[in-house]
């Protein structure tokens, strides 16, 4: 990677742990607030420091694990108790960083999290060119045995390129065989998931979709799905966006109408939103990684 381009890296990689940080603050001190207005604020910052949201700002609350960014302030409040787990993406142009951290609001959930952190910390540590993709999984799922805790087996790492949030390489939370090899100059996003040694350790769809992506670069039939199909294109090119970064066009109501015509044609498509299986609570931690010859570089550090 040329000098201009990691400096571009790693100006996204300070905006994403400026941003991390005020989402942990937020939580700490501002509980019964919405989780709308916790992203809002998360993404103004982003945007303040020069960046753009990668994708939407994801919170999960114990077991709810990933996609989940509210589209209105009605759709629920930090809790008093329990896990709040925040992940958060800056992209300059194309350049992509990607971050996340688990806030405990309970004493009981300490253990986890620093286990969850120390389990980021030992993968990072083993990413050397060369080294397959599986070997890193197999750091990350010894470090959850090690405590008595278990990886979320269904969710990996992925690397990151530009204009693009998961590439074609991804980093497993279990050891895995037959996988392939980091390269030098590459670029992962790398997340160890924990869960409880009793739950089941895989998350499952919800019918709750609320980030969107363009998937095809078909121009729609419908004059208003392409007004909203310019727009998608234009702002988000086709990364991961949330249905409220339109309401500028027009009602929420319609803009949800619109994406759902547009997914049943395949012009876009949705995450569902994950959940643990048995209910248990999960936590996140994750830093994007540029893999060089002397050894890793934390980007979001």
């Amino acid at each position: 990677m040329d000098e201009k381009r990691l400096q571009i890296y790693t100006q996204a990689g300070k905006i994403a742990v400026e941003a991390l940080h005020h989402a942990e603050k937020l939580i700490r001190s501002s509980r019964k607030s919405s989780y709308y207005i916790l992203c809002e604020k998360v993404e103004k910052l982003i945007k303040k420091r020069g960046g753009e949201p990668a994708f939407p700002c994801n919170v999960g609350v114990n077991e709810v694990t990933a996609h989940f960014s509210p589209f209105e302030e009605r759709e629920g409040s930090i809790p008093s108790k329990g896990l709040v787990k925040v992940d958060v993406g800056v992209r300059i142009g194309g350049s992509i960083v990607d971050t996340a951290s688990t806030v405990p609001l309970s004493s009981e959930f300490k253990d986890i999290v620093e286990a969850n952190k120390a389990a980021l910390e030992a993968a990072i540590s083993s990413m050397s060119a060369g080294v397959k993709t599986g070997r890193i999984g197999a750091v990350v799922e010894a470090a959850a045995k090690a405590r008595n805790y278990r990886t979320i087996r269904n969710l990996s790492g992925h690397q990151i390129s530009e204009y693009s949030l998961h590439g074609k390489k991804s980093i497993p939370n279990i050891g895995r065989s037959l996988t392939p090899k980091i390269r030098a100059g590459e670029i992962y996003a790398v997340e160890p998931f924990f869960t409880f040694s009793d739950a089941y350790g895989e998350v499952v769809d919800t019918n709750m979709l609320r980030i969107y992506q363009l998937t095809k670069l078909k121009r729609p039939a419908d004059r208003k799905q392409i007004r909203l199909y310019k727009q998608i294109l234009k702002r988000f090119n086709r990364l991961p966006f949330s249905p409220r970064w339109l309401t500028d066009l027009m009602p929420l109501k319609e803009v949800l109408e619109i994406l759902e015509a547009m997914r049943r044609r395949g012009i876009v498509s949705a995450f569902p939103v994950l959940v643990e299986r048995s209910g248990r609570p999960v936590t996140q931690f994750e830093h994007t990684v540029l893999v060089r010859e002397e050894g890793p570089l934390i980007l979001t550090k």
